[in-house]
C-alpha cells in the first residue's frame, strides 16, 4: 500500500515503529503489547493478537530492521505462518509518503493453500490500509 500523510516523516515513522499502535488502526488486531525493549527500536518484540471471529492467535513480532526515520521491518514466525511487514517512510510535501508491504504466508505443507488464501489476505490488507489512512489523517487537524 502507498499513502500520503500530512505528518512529518519522523512522526509517521515513530507511530508505525511502535507496533503497539497496530491495534489502533488495524481492525484485524485485537491487541498489541510490547514484551521486550522499552519503546520501538532494534530487537523490540511485541505480542500481536488477531481479532478473528472464529479463532484468534498471537504472533510475536520482532523489529529486525530499524533505520529511523525511513525504514522498518518487523517479522513474526510460528509453526504455521510467517509474517513480515516492510515499511518505508519518505519526506514529501506537505508531510510524508508511506510504502507499507505486509507479507503473510503459510509454512511447510500449508504453503500450498497460500493460493487459495490470497483473496482473504487481500481483504484483511484492505481493511488495514483503510484503518491506517484514517489514523494518519486523524491527528492532522
Amino acid at each position: 500500500m502507498e499513502l500520503q500523510t500530512p505528518w512529518s516523516a519522523q512522526k509517521t515513522f515513530d507511530y508505525l515503529a511502535d507496533l503497539e499502535n497496530f491495534a489502533k488502526w488495524d481492525p484485524g488486531v485485537r491487541s498489541s503489547r510490547q514484551v521486550t525493549g522499552t519503546g520501538p527500536g532494534p530487537g523490540a518484540t511485541y505480542e500481536v493478537t488477531t481479532a478473528s471471529k472464529r479463532r484468534s492467535f498471537t504472533l510475536t513480532y520482532t523489529t529486525v530492521v530499524y533505520e529511523s526515520p525511513t525504514k522498518l521491518v518487523a517479522r513474526a514466525e510460528n509453526g504455521f505462518v510467517i509474517s513480515e511487514d516492510h515499511i518505508t517512510v519518505t519526506a514529501s510535501e506537505p508531510g510524508s509518503a508511506v510504502h507499507y508491504d505486509a507479507n503473510l504466508r503459510l509454512k511447510g505443507l500449508l504453503a500450498v493453500f497460500d493460493v487459495f488464501l490470497g483473496k482473504y489476505f487481500a481483504t484483511i490488507g484492505g481493511r488495514a490500509a483503510k484503518g491506517l489512512r484514517a489514523a494518519l489523517d486523524a491527528d492532522a487537524a
